[in-house]
């Protein structure tokens, strides 16, 4: 296996951080003693929540310099210190069950992570309890050998009843019931608008090179920062494949320095109608990310490349040319 090493890339500043707001909220003005104190309190919360803040960013800024020098002196290993190479670009990566030692040295990665899901994908939202029940009790029995006609007639009947935030569900079940009966290639389904950050290893390609995915992993992260830039709220959603393993990252800004890429949602897609009701339990966190794209993702732009290889080259060639054997496949927007 391969011992890449990789040097940082200077990229560009982002803006103020949209997620980490603090409000204080004064109370009516009273001149009782109650009143006071709880005005004194509410001052004191706001002020306490601020140093908190504070001390995160240090500790965060702590840590990019840290591995920036790192940078500088030997570079890293990219299947092992991957936390470590983005952190070099101004990028935090958060994934649950994936801890950089050192960066949990400085803050609670675990923490920061479930702060971001919570104020992402908001627990409040879920899918029509009925219309749940019918997914359920339709794909409980359903296998490769079931009736496809049948099967999206009765999806059809859920469908017409839902509302109409919940249809975007049904329609990703509608679509795989169509598609992987005949084990066809699902079609891509968006707006022409939409800028859609996507990279993709094949399964062969991942067995025989699993570097392949963490190479495309820095690549995403430096798409989705100079993406992020041209967003007013600051916020992007990119995804990663592995295989049939998909990743969802929310990369936003955290303060004008430091960007944070955090996993809001991974899932296994089925390779076969016999499969799908897996996804039953997922369907919830796709009504939330539905409703995160719709209601926080500022700005769509029409479909481009999303690094040119003028603006690729660089990253790519910050790999040391007397490690690597094979030219690294460019990035593309899909």
């Amino acid at each position: 296996m391969r011992d890449a090493r990789i040097t940082s890339q200077r990229i560009e500043k982002i803006a103020e951080d949209p997620l980490r707001n603090w409000t204080i909220v004064p109370g009516a003005s009273s001149s009782s003693s109650s009143a006071t104190a709880g005005a004194s309190s509410s001052t004191a919360a706001a002020s306490s929540s601020t140093a908190a803040t504070s001390s995160i960013e240090e500790k965060l800024d702590s840590y990019v310099k840290s591995c920036k020098d790192k940078s500088r002196k030997h570079g890293f290993n990219l299947q092992t210190e991957i936390h470590e190479m983005l952190a070099s670009q101004n990028i935090i990566l958060l994934k649950e069950g994936q801890v950089c030692p050192e960066l949990a040295k400085h803050v609670d990665t675990e923490c920061l992570l479930n702060n971001i899901r919570a104020t992402a994908m908001i627990k409040d939202v879920t899918i029509d309890s009925m219309m749940y029940l019918s997914l359920c009790t339709l794909f409980r029995d359903v296998n490769n050998t079931a009736d496809q006609n049948k099967v999206k007639i009765k999806i059809n009947r859920i469908f017409e009843v839902a509302s109409k935030e919940d249809r975007n569900i049904i329609e990703i079940f509608t679509n795989l019931v169509t598609k992987l009966l005949n084990f066809e290639r699902l079609s891509p389904q968006k707006a022409d608008t939409v800028t859609l950050g996507y990279v993709e290893v094949k399964p062969p390609d991942f067995e025989s090179n699993p570097e392949l995915a963490f190479m495309d992993l820095v690549r995403l992260g430096a798409f989705s920062r100079r993406l992020m830039l041209r967003k007013n709220n600051r916020k992007v959603i990119v995804v990663q494949c592995i295989g049939y393993h998909m990743v969802f990252y929310l990369v936003s800004a955290f303060t004008e320095e430091i960007t944070q890429m955090a996993e809001i949602l991974s899932i296994d897609v089925p390779t076969e109608i016999s499969q799908i009701g897996c996804l039953l339990q997922k369907v919830d966190d796709f009504k939330r990310l539905f409703l995160l794209y719709e209601h926080q993702m500022e700005t769509r732009y029409k479909i481009s490349r999303a690094l040119e290889e003028a603006d690729a080259a660089p990253l790519i060639d910050a790999i040391n040319p007397k490690r690597r054997k094979q030219k690294i496949l460019s990035f593309s927007l899909v």
